[in-house]
């Protein structure tokens, strides 16, 4: 079974192209499955 959790503090503009946003995805494995995790960090 699939579980999504999400984290948001503040607001992210995701429509203009200007903004200088930093991106990092990381997926662990366990002995119960894959853990992900994505980050977006305006600057």
């Amino acid at each position: 079974m699939a579980r999504v959790e999400k984290f948001i503090e503040g607001r992210v503009s995701l429509q203009t192209f200007r903004s200088d946003i930093d991106y990092f995805c990381l997926q662990a494995m366990t002995k119960y499955g894959v853990l992900g995790v994505k980050v977006w960090i305006e600057k």
